[in-house]
């Protein structure tokens, strides 16, 4: 079984939480102006509660689906790409709505639509993060090959077996 190191994991988060907090302050901007330090806070607040909460997530995820498919994350296909995503920040709610009443003082569903738009606005950028992010940096995996009289088709199968005379 093979996962990212602590460290690749930590570069991992980090690079995507300051790109994604820069992409999210943009947003957060346009839809609710004010000032771009106040805004910078609340989408720096969410970043650094995510930086926690990502690692252990994606760890989770990484290990379910290589107990349930034998699959590292670089290999996960198109499907399982758009699931992560969508439970990566979907799950976040839980972290963000409190944070958004608070330092944006938004109301509860002020809070909830703020969320849910910038859960859009993440699983897109999730999606394409992590599909560049395995690509650029693969899991190497070496899978042992099995031995040669294992093989099917490999020519051995009628001197294995007892005659049947």
């Amino acid at each position: 079984m093979h996962f990212r190191s602590a460290r690749e994991r930590l570069f991992q988060s980090i690079l995507y939480e300051i790109s994604g907090t820069l992409l999210a302050t943009v947003a957060y901007l346009s839809f609710f102006g004010g000032s771009p330090s106040g805004a910078l806070a609340t989408m720096a607040m969410l970043s650094i509660a995510f930086m926690v909460y990502a690692p252990l997530f994606n760890a989770l995820f990484d290990w379910i689906e290589w107990r349930v498919a034998r699959r590292v994350a670089s290999d996960r296909p198109h499907r399982t790409r758009v699931l992560h995503a969508f439970m990566l920040e979907g799950s976040d709610t839980f972290i963000a709505v409190p944070i958004l009443m608070m330092m944006g003082g938004h109301s509860f569903w002020e809070a909830v639509a703020t969320d849910l738009a910038l859960l859009a606005l993440h699983s897109a950028y999730a999606y394409v993060y992590y599909l560049g992010f395995d690509r650029l940096r693969p899991i190497p995996v070496t899978v042992p090959c099995p031995p040669k009289e294992h093989v099917a088709g490999n020519g051995n199968e009628a001197q294995a077996r007892p005659s049947q005379a």
